[in-house]
Parts: structure tokens; sequence; C-alpha cells
């Protein structure tokens, strides 16, 4: 899902997934929340979906040969401090490792 807002800021993804046909309304919730949606700064990619591919880090945007699998662990200690202060989450599918 983070993907789809990454494309409504502009962003490159990659090979990652995302709903093009959503970034429209991406952009809207982006413009109607303010930094209530809190996306990933840093993310897992790789060539291939694979056990054993080889992974690393990127913050800012995906290389056109590499696909986004995870957030990365700036991101996992952002989420971590936010959830301690949240009052109510909403999330979609698993976060890191």
């Amino acid at each position: 899902m983070a993907y789809t807002f990454f494309l409504a800021q502009g962003r490159k993804i990659g090979k990652s997934l995302s709903e093009k046909d959503k970034v429209d309304l991406a952009k809207s919730l982006l413009a109607k929340a303010g930094n209530k949606i809190v996306l990933p700064v840093d993310n897992v990619i790789s060539d291939q979906m694979t056990d054993d591919a080889k992974t690393s880090v990127v913050t800012g945007d995906i290389p056109d040969n590499m696909e986004g699998f995870d957030i990365g662990p700036k991101t996992a200690a952002l989420y971590a401090e936010r959830i301690k202060a949240a009052k109510t989450i909403v999330w979609n599918g698993p976060m890191g490792c």
C-alpha cells in the first residue's frame, strides 16, 4: 500500500507493487490527513523475490530494476515510537522482518 502513496508523492518505486488506479485517492488522503499517515522512510529492496535473494536498504526512490518488499530499520524504529504514543492504529499487512 505504501508504494501507491509514494507514487502519489511523485516518488519512483521501481517494480514494487502498487495500485496505479488509486494514486489520485492516495493524493487526496495525503492532503486531508497531513502527517497522520506515516509512510516508510526506508525500504528493504531486491531485484527478485526468492528466499536467497540479496537485499539492501534504500532511503528515497527505489531503482527501476528493484522492488520494495519491506520496511527498513529506520522505519521500524519510527513506527515503534509512533505505536507507543498512538490511541488508534490502522495498518495493512506485515511490518518489518
